[in-house]
């Protein structure tokens, strides 16, 4: 595991008008690949916004495709653009810094503590599946190559993980997955990750496909959920 990394966030607090573009700006002092962007709504929802894993390479999730940009500017500098912001997107944004994709990241620019009744009831919720490929910097410096599976927004916590190559089982050479899921600081969620290591042979194919396969009990029985990602252009 990577030393706890020391991270900022400015501003810290803003008071906008809306319609004019407002950014933040995250910073962190360490080497890690993978940064992240969260919103959390006045109703106590954590969501994902948009996340990178290394310079110039950026994605945002669905849901904030539209009106939010990001950009990698370096290792340590993630920036949030909100180009038109509305009533509707006041919250509190958190950036986070991870050596892999773990939602929580080995640093945080800021806490939040939200406590719950014991009675407070939860809906069912399915997971969202997704494969990450290998950081750039990864690829450059080592002779193998890492794939990450991200499981989001589920509830309850109880998920197996398995990983395919080319619709094969892989059984537990090379995985290496959370020893439990990782619950959202509103109580309603859970994430959870997993991590394939592979060649750089394998990775270079187009033709080879990573299968990410999440098992999902509902209650009742038992769901399957997947992602998947094919092998790269390039030489290994």
């Amino acid at each position: 595991a990577s030393p706890r990394s020391h991270i900022s966030q400015t501003p810290r607090d803003a008071l906008q008008k809306a319609g004019s573009p407002f950014e933040i700006t995250c910073e962190h002092d360490s080497n890690n690949d993978y940064m992240f962007w969260y919103r959390q709504d006045q109703n106590w929802s954590l969501r994902l916004i948009a996340y990178s894993y290394g310079v110039g390479f950026e994605e945002n999730e669905k849901d904030f495709e539209a009106g939010y940009k990001v950009k990698r500017h370096s290792i340590t500098l993630f920036t949030l653009e909100i180009e038109r912001p509305e009533e509707r997107d006041t919250a509190v944004y958190f950036c986070a810094t991870s050596l892999a994709p773990l939602f929580t990241g080995t640093g945080r620019a800021s806490e939040t503590l939200h406590c719950e009744h014991d009675d407070e009831k939860h809906d069912l919720k399915t997971p969202t599946v997704k494969v990450l490929p290998p950081s750039p910097q990864q690829i450059c410096n080592k002779a193998t190559v890492t794939l990450v599976c991200v499981v989001t927004n589920f509830y309850p916590d109880h998920v197996e993980v398995n990983w395919k190559f080319n619709g094969v089982d892989v059984g537990t050479v090379g995985v290496s997955t959370d020893d439990r899921a990782l619950q959202a600081p509103d109580g309603k969620t859970y994430s959870i990750t997993s991590r394939f290591l592979t060649t750089k042979k394998r990775w270079f194919n187009t033709k080879n496909t990573f299968t990410c396969v999440t098992k999902f009990y509902n209650g009742t029985r038992d769901e399957f959920f997947q992602g998947s990602i094919n092998g790269d252009k390039g030489k290994p």
